[in-house]
């Protein structure tokens, strides 16, 4: 499992970006893509966060990957996967949590939101769909549905039938930026160079629902939604509050939890995904929460321009790591 590895100039010692040892000075730290490269160049390991990792844990944690993925639709107790990765329960779920991030039991039922999701898109009744996704039966998926795919499972594998989205497409400091929004609240903020690519985008997901820019026939409470929310972009790309507006935001419970925790980040401060990750309880999830950043549809009102790498660089963005610059400094001014 390939994670990325920083090494201290001061201490010779290279380390995980989830090391509990007190963070050092930027200036001092140097960022390897394996713990090859940092030995190589004449770091060694620490013995605290051992980056070297333990090869038993890390093959433990494979079979019990395979094992989950081949039998979504059974059922999936602790104990029965831990006994598939040949580990005693109590000991599997520390060992789990640390390589993915996630605890079984999410691992889990992300996999069979996936595999829901799959299923209905490729046509497959939502009985059928359920039960092969590991569901007991449709009730349950519903329920399980309404936050992961933000609307039914038979809306979803009809591809988003009778689901209204109406979106605005604006000129803003950041360049072309769409804003849009179902009766439940903001779906998706993005920013790019074409408006085409940006449309493009968010007819990808769901290619049957009803999906129109606003116009003089939009209903009333869409076009109040969309400019509330366009005033709010505003204000927030020039560094102000933006005020509260509401979402229509679908995820895994990681993502979510991840989002959520990403809206406690103030105004004109930053964090990492270190800091972050310990933030949610997940000290050594920093991948899995770069991802769920990386996920995040909805810039801005999510701020994940706020969080950095421990080495103090921007990271990745999905809008381009010029916005985020931009962003941050104009939240700092």
């Amino acid at each position: 499992m390939k994670m990325k590895i920083y090494a201290v100039r001061t201490t010779g010692i290279y380390c995980r970006p989830s090391c509990p040892a007190r963070a050092p000075k930027p200036e001092n730290v140097i960022i390897f893509d394996s713990t090859d490269a940092a030995r190589k160049a004449g770091f060694r390991a620490c013995k605290r966060c051992r980056p070297d990792g333990d090869t038993r844990a890390e093959e433990a944690v494979k079979r019990a990957i395979g094992f989950i993925d081949s039998h979504l639709d059974d059922d999936l107790p602790l104990a029965r996967v831990a006994q598939a990765a040949g580990m005693s329960p109590t000991h599997f779920q520390r060992v789990f949590a640390t390589a993915t991030g996630v605890s079984p039991r999410m691992y889990v039922a992300t996999r069979r939101s996936e595999s829901l999701k799959s299923r209905l898109k490729r046509g497959d009744t939502v009985l059928d769909a359920a039960h092969n996704a590991g569901f007991s039966g449709q009730k349950q998926a519903y329920t399980h549905a309404n936050g992961a795919l933000g609307m039914s499972p038979g809306k979803y594998r009809r591809g988003g039938t009778g689901e209204s989205i109406v979106y605005t497409i604006a000129t803003t400091k950041l360049g072309k930026t769409l804003i849009a929004t179902t009766e439940r609240g903001i779906a998706a903020i993005g920013f790019g160079d074409k408006a085409t690519s940006l449309v493009a985008d968010l007819r990808a997901e769901f290619p049957k629902a009803t999906i129109e820019e606003v116009n003089g026939s939009t209903e009333r409470g869409a076009k109040t939604r969309l400019g509330a929310a366009l005033r709010s972009v505003r204000a927030r790309i020039a560094g102000r509050l933006g005020g509260d507006v509401k979402l229509d935001v679908s995820g895994s419970p990681f993502q979510r939890k991840v989002w959520q925790a990403i809206q406690n980040v103030r105004r004109g401060s930053t964090t990492t995904y270190a800091k972050l990750a310990k933030a949610i309880g997940r000290p050594t999830a920093v991948r899995a929460v770069a991802s769920a950043c990386g996920a995040n549809k909805i810039a801005l009102v999510i701020p994940c321009h706020r969080i950095l790498r421990a080495d103090g660089a921007t990271g990745g963005y999905r809008w381009g790591n010029d916005r985020k610059t931009e962003l941050l400094r104009n939240e700092v001014a």
